[in-house]
């Protein structure tokens, strides 16, 4: 996985200019995910440190009442 972060980070460096990046279509999806799981998790640790958390069953009970009013 290293080697091809590498060559985005090269490939992004030799065709970069100005504000102009160019990716494959897969580099910028790959991109675009690992992003958004980044914020996901920033949020998901926020939430853990302020306490903004319930039990596991707690979850799934809410789940179930939300599945089963659709």
């Amino acid at each position: 996985m290293r080697s091809n972060r590498n060559t985005v980070r090269n490939n992004i460096e030799d065709i970069c200019g100005g504000d102009t990046v160019a990716l494959s279509y897969e580099e910028y999806k790959n991109m675009k995910a690992r992003i958004e799981l980044l914020e996901v998790l920033a949020e998901a640790e926020d939430d853990a440190k302020n306490g903004r958390v319930a039990p596991i069953s707690e979850t799934f009970d809410d789940l179930r009442k939300m599945l089963q009013e659709e």
